[in-house]
């Protein structure tokens, strides 16, 4: 008897048949549960036992590079880089930037980042999630009358970034299984959460359904509201939002002061080659009054407050299934204590000087009067420096006026060679910086 293989001499109908009913069942429609749960309550109450922990940290959003100090620099490199910069040397320790061309520098807004993180105070129930985040801060009372929050620039979650009037979506949710069926190109606008039955499992490619919105309203609130999407719980979510924080001028403490400051013209050449000072009588030093707040020693204390919803399942049915169709669920609302939080350190900013021992570089103008040079930031005292001990190291007339060393009651002697070889930057008002670092001590409760 001959051994005939299995399907040497079959028909290739009898083959084909099999292969086509096995690709009408791939496409036939099969069922898909989209339900979210099978019944739910709506139980707001104040408490809940799963309590829900907020930390809330503050920062400096995030810019450009960043830039290097200057002290870091030799003074070959110091005296190029203030050639590249107009007599602008980068620098970390500096002021908000002064506009040169303007007889005043309102100084009186700040830029914050505030970041919040939520975590549960113990672990949380099978299948129970938060999937609802309201957060709201504001300028604590006692600090309301020197600052309020005024704007909003951005707001981001683990899966968006929003701007005004700009959305970024970062992320997509994907349901994966192991049939090799791939049916996301018939489903790309599918935008409930549907899940496959277990033995119909298939990949679908499902869109986010989570939203994320941020404001700041009249009264200087600035909130944060989270939706989660499918099967996301934002019980250990992180959310950020940048701000903007602006002095107040009303009554009571709150209001602004003013420093008179030296603001340098251009006091390098731009011709090629080495550094090259430009001679004194291009040079000017034109005194501008720069506004800060009167508060600016002090932290600026924040009150933070949560509320978030969860979704308990409350069937031992539903608890034990991976799918949500069969839940029964209860949506309890919780509002937690405010947080209190710092968020801004004390925003001053130091005042600068020349001095050579225990006198100072002075300016005497149209009017007659020597005044000690106060600049408004390191970078621009240290540029004037080097500019000085190359063009004009014995000081005397600039295009401004007059520059020497403090002497006596409103005089000015010549620059020495004790005094050029002293001769350095340093912080002018120490006493308020002090003020300012001790304050930075405080916690805001």
């Amino acid at each position: 008897m001959r051994n005939i293989g299995l399907g040497h001499h079959l028909p290739a109908s009898a083959l084909v048949l099999p292969l086509a009913l096995a690709g009408c069942a791939a496409l036939v429609p099969q069922p898909v549960i989209e339900n979210r749960y099978a019944a739910a309550t709506f139980a707001p109450q104040p408490n809940a036992d799963t309590d829900i922990i907020m930390s809330v940290n503050t920062t400096v959003p995030s810019g450009g590079g960043e830039s290097i100090k200057l002290t870091e620099l030799g003074e070959r490199a110091q005296a190029a880089m203030v050639t590249t910069n107009q007599g602008k040397p980068p620098t970390k320790i500096t002021a908000t930037t002064v506009q040169a061309d303007t007889q005043i520098s309102m100084e009186t807004t700040l830029k914050r980042r505030v970041e919040i993180a939520l975590r549960p105070a113990t672990f949380m129930q099978p299948g129970d999630r938060v999937d609802a985040v309201r957060i709201n801060f504001r300028v604590a009372t006692a600090d309301a009358q020197n600052w309020k929050i005024t704007g909003w620039t951005e707001a981001r979650n683990a899966d968006k970034v929003i701007e005004i009037g700009k959305l970024t979506d970062t992320s997509s949710n994907t349901l994966t299984a192991s049939t090799g069926l791939n049916i996301a190109k018939f489903l790309v606008d599918a935008s409930v959460s549907a899940e496959a039955k277990r033995e119909l499992a298939r990949e679908m490619q499902i869109r986010d359904v989570g939203e994320l919105n941020a404001a700041v309203d009249a009264s200087g609130t600035a909130w944060i509201d989270e939706t989660a999407g499918w099967r996301v719980n934002l019980a250990r979510s992180r959310n950020s939002i940048d701000v903007t924080i602006t002095a107040q001028t009303g009554a009571g403490n709150g209001g602004l002061s003013a420093d008179t400051v030296a603001v340098p013209g251009k006091l390098w050449s731009d011709d090629p080659g080495p550094p090259k000072a430009l001679p004194p009588a291009q040079v000017g030093l034109r005194l501008q009054q720069r506004f800060v707040s009167a508060a600016a020693t002090e932290p600026v204390c924040a009150i933070a407050d949560l509320t978030y919803r969860l979704r308990r399942i409350s069937n031992d049915a539903g608890r034990s299934t991976f799918t949500e169709a069969d839940d029964k669920v209860q949506f309890v609302t919780v509002t937690r204590p405010s947080v209190g939080f710092k968020l801004s350190p004390p925003p001053y900013q130091p005042l600068y000087a020349l001095k050579a021992g225990n006198e100072y570089l002075s300016f005497k103008g149209a009017d007659g009067k020597a005044i000690v040079v106060i600049f408004g930031s390191l970078e621009h005292a240290s540029a004037f420096r080097l500019w000085l001990l190359q063009a004009l190291p014995n000081g005397g007339a600039i295009a401004s006026g007059e520059i020497g060393m403090q002497h006596g009651l409103g005089g000015l002697r010549p620059i020495n060679a004790t005094d050029r070889q002293m001769l350095a930057a340093g912080i002018a008002n120490q006493a308020k910086r002090d003020e300012a670092q001790r304050n930075d001590l405080k916690t805001c409760a």
